[in-house]
């Protein structure tokens, strides 16, 4: 059944939903980054589902590569990924989010970083800014808009820090 079907179209906690509370709130506060821009990215990759893996191998709910989570722990001193990949939820989400962190630095503006996560930063390179992929062009309104509709919808607060809405 849908929320349309029941008629809770503004069912706020149904639509948008916060799982993963305590490890998201951990992993802001180690990256300094809000903790709606980390449940946006969360939801776009995995839909929160832990044990997501992507065609080309990404894993858990922040759907990083092994090789990307094992470079961004060893930069951020966190705890490796497991040998059977990154099914570990809240160092999932530390990593996830540590790995945004550095993009953010790099690129100075959410956009361009979660292009980034999503298309790589050689892309992000190659064509000057958000490359012409149709999934990533998707993917960067997608978490844009949950972003925006968490901060709006659920705390009146939407942060922008470093150029969310560029």
């Amino acid at each position: 059944m849908t929320l349309a079907q029941v008629g809770e179209f503004d069912d706020v906690r149904l639509r948008y939903p916060r799982p993963y509370a305590s490890a998201i709130a951990e992993a802001s506060k180690l990256t300094q980054l809000p903790p709606d821009w980390i449940l946006a990215v969360m939801r776009q990759e995995s839909l929160f589902r832990d044990d997501a893996v992507s065609r080309a191998g990404a894993r858990g709910l922040m759907q990083m590569t092994p090789t990307t989570a094992a470079a961004v722990a060893k930069r951020w001193h966190l705890p490796p990924p497991q040998r059977d990949g990154t099914f570990d939820p809240p160092m999932d989400v530390q990593r996830g989010a540590a790995h945004l962190r550095d993009l953010v630095d790099k690129y100075g503006q959410l956009g361009l970083s979660l292009a980034a996560y999503n298309a790589g930063e050689g892309n992000v390179r190659r064509f000057h800014g958000i490359p012409p992929f149709r999934e990533t062009q998707n993917y960067v309104l997608r978490v844009h808009n949950f972003q925006r509709d968490l901060g709006s919808r659920v705390d009146g607060q939407n942060a922008d820090p470093v150029g969310a809405s560029q």
